[in-house]
C-alpha cells in the first residue's frame, strides 16, 4: 500500500531523530541541567510562535490544490506563498528581537538581547517559514523522499554542533541553541531546494494580497493555538522557574517520540482523509482504522510512563528530572485528545468551512489561555497541564456539535477515551500500590492485557499493518 510506504518515509528518520535526542541524554546530563534545558524550552516555544505567524493560511492554500490539474497554476501559488513568507517571516524575526528585551525582563531571564542565545532564536525564526511551506507542499504532493533525507541530515549536523560547542568550546547550555540554529539552517536549505521544484518565479501581486488577506484570516486562531506553549512556559518561568519549565519539556521530549508517529501517519493520510470527505455520509474507513491503531499504541505508551517511566528516565539522565515520567503519561493523554476528531475536521476543509474550525480554534485556545493565567498563581505545575488539556477537549467539543448537527455525525473517539482511561488508572495504581519493582511490572502486565482486551479490534489492525509495513519494507528491498 502506498499509505505504508508514505508513512515509512516519513516515520523512519523521525523515530531516527528522536532515538539519538533521547540516547545523547545521559551525554548532555553530564553537564547540563534542567534549568539551562528550561532556558532552552522558554526561547525555542517563543520562537516556534513567532516563525508560525507567517505561515499562518499557508495549509489552507497549499490544500487547495490537491484538486488542481494545472501544474503552473500550482507553481504560481507556491511562488507567491513563498514571496509572503519571505518578507512576513524578516518582519516576525525582527517583531522578536524589539520584545525581546521585555519578555527577559519579565521572566527574570539572564540573557542578553544581543547575546548568542538570542541571535540564534532571531535566526531561526526567520529561516523555519520555509521549510515548514516545503513539508505542506511535501504532504500534499505525498513526495516524501527529501523530507526523510533533511530530517536525518538536520538531526545528525544539530547533535554534532551541539556536542562540539559542550565538550570542546564548553560553552554550557549556549550548545543547546548552537545545535538548534545548525539543524534550523539545515532544514532552511532543503526547503528552499525543494520549493525550487514549485516556483516559476512569476511573482503576483494579487496572488501575494490574497495570501496576505488569508494569513490575517487565519492568524488569530493560528496565534491562539500557537501562543499556548510559550505563554505556557512564561508562566512557568515566572512562577514556578526555569527548572520546572526544563522538567516539563524535558517530559514532552519523550511524549515526541509518539508525537513523530502521528505525525507522519496524519500527514500521510491528509489527502485520502480530504478525498473521503467528498461523500455525505463520512465512512473514513482508512482514516478511522489509522488513527485507532495510533490511538492504541499512545495507550500502550502512555501506560509504561505512568509505571515505568520515571525509572527509564531516571537511568537516562542521572536523576535530574524528577517527575518527568507522570508528566509524560498525562501529556500522552493530552496527545490523544489533540488528534480526536480528524475526520470532522477534513470534511470541514473539503466543503471550504475552515471559517468553522478557525472559530472553534480560536474558542478553545482563549478558554486555555483563561484556564492557564488563574490556575498557574494557585495551583502552579498542574494549573498548566489543566490548560494544556482544556484546548484539545473544547475544541473537539465545538467541531462535534457543529458536525452533528449539519452532517449528523455521531462520536466516533471512543478509542482515545478508552486509551485515556486506561492511562489514568495506571497513574492512580502506581501512587496508591506503592513503588516495588515487582509489582510495577505486575502492573503493567496486567494493565496491558485490560488494554488489549478492551481494544481488541484496534489491537488486530495494528498487529495487520506491522507485518504489512514489515514486509514491504524487509520483504520488498529483498526482491
Amino acid at each position: 500500500m502506498q499509505f505504508n510506504s508514505n508513512v515509512l518515509c516519513q516515520l523512519i528518520p523521525q523515530v531516527f531523530r528522536s532515538i539519538l535526542a533521547i540516547s545523547l541524554l545521559p551525554v548532555y546530563t553530564l553537564i547540563l541541567n534542567a534549568e539551562d534545558f528550561g532556558f532552552f524550552a522558554i526561547l525555542t516555544t517563543i520562537s516556534a510562535f513567532f516563525a508560525g505567524i507567517p505561515i499562518s493560511g499557508a495549509v489552507y492554500t497549499v490544500s487547495s490544490m490537491v484538486s488542481c490539474e494545472d501544474m503552473n497554476r500550482k507553481k504560481g501559488v507556491v511562488t507567491n506563498l513563498v514571496a509572503f513568507v519571505s518578507v512576513s517571516s524578516l518582519l516576525s524575526s525582527c517583531l522578536y528581537y524589539l520584545l525581546s528585551s521585555f519578555l527577559f525582563k519579565f521572566m527574570s531571564i539572564p540573557f542578553s538581547v544581543n547575546g548568542f542565545p538570542n541571535l540564534a532564536i532571531v535566526v531561526i525564526i526567520f529561516v523555519s517559514p520555509f521549510w515548514v511551506i516545503a513539508n505542506v507542499v511535501i504532504v500534499v504532493a505525498r513526495d516524501f523522499k527529501l523530507q526523510a533525507v533533511v530530517a536525518i541530515l538536520d538531526s545528525v549536523v544539530g547533535t554534532g554542533v551541539t556536542l562540539y560547542f559542550l565538550f570542546v568550546l564548553g560553552v554550557g547550555g549556549d550548545a543547546l541553541f548552537a545545535g538548534a540554529l545548525a539543524a534550523a539552517l539545515v532544514s532552511f536549505v532543503g526547503g528552499v531546494f525543494y520549493l525550487m521544484r514549485w516556483t516559476n518565479f512569476s511573482i503576483s501581486l494579487d496572488g501575494i494580497l490574497m495570501q496576505a488577506v488569508l494569513c490575517i484570516k487565519s492568524a488569530p486562531s493560528l496565534a491562539i493555538e500557537k501562543i499556548r506553549n510559550p505563554m505556557q512556559n512564561v508562566m512557568f518561568a515566572k512562577y514556578l522557574g526555569a527548572d520546572l519549565v526544563g522538567v516539563f519539556s524535558h517530559s514532552q521530549q519523550y511524549v515526541n517520540m509518539m508525537r513523530v508517529l502521528v505525525k507522519s501517519a496524519a500527514n500521510a493520510i491528509w489527502s485520502t482523509s480530504l478525498m473521503e470527505a467528498k461523500g455525505e455520509i463520512g465512512e473514513f474507513k482508512i482514516t478511522h482504522k489509522c488513527w485507532r491503531v495510533l490511538h492504541l499504541m499512545a495507550t500502550f505508551a502512555g501506560v509504561f510512563f505512568a509505571v515505568l517511566g520515571q525509572d527509564f528516565i531516571d537511568v537516562l539522565t542521572n536523576e535530574k528530572f524528577e517527575k518527568a515520567g507522570l508528566f509524560s503519561a498525562i501529556l500522552m493523554i493530552v496527545l490523544m485528545f489533540e488528534n480526536m476528531g480528524r475526520a470532522e475536521v477534513a470534511k470541514l476543509y473539503q466543503d471550504r468551512l475552515i471559517v468553522v474550525n478557525e472559530t472553534a480554534l480560536i474558542f478553545s485556545g482563549v478558554v486555555s489561555l483563561l484556564v492557564l493565567f488563574f490556575t498557574v498563581p494557585v495551583f502552579g505545575l498542574w494549573g498548566g497541564v489543566a490548560a494544556i488539556a482544556a484546548f484539545p477537549v473544547f475544541h473537539r467539543f465545538a467541531v462535534g456539535i457543529y458536525v452533528r448537527k449539519r452532517y449528523g455525525w455521531g462520536f466516533r473517539d471512543w478509542t482515545a477515551l478508552k486509551g485515556a482511561g486506561l492511562i489514568l488508572l495506571a497513574i492512580l495504581s502506581n501512587n496508591l500500590l506503592g513503588a516495588e519493582a515487582f509489582s510495577r511490572w505486575c502492573m503493567v502486565v496486567i494493565l496491558l492485557g485490560c488494554t488489549i482486551v478492551l481494544f481488541n479490534r484496534e489491537a488486530r489492525e495494528m498487529v495487520q499493518y506491522g507485518l504489512v509495513s514489515f514486509r514491504r519494507l524487509f520483504w520488498g528491498s529483498l526482491q
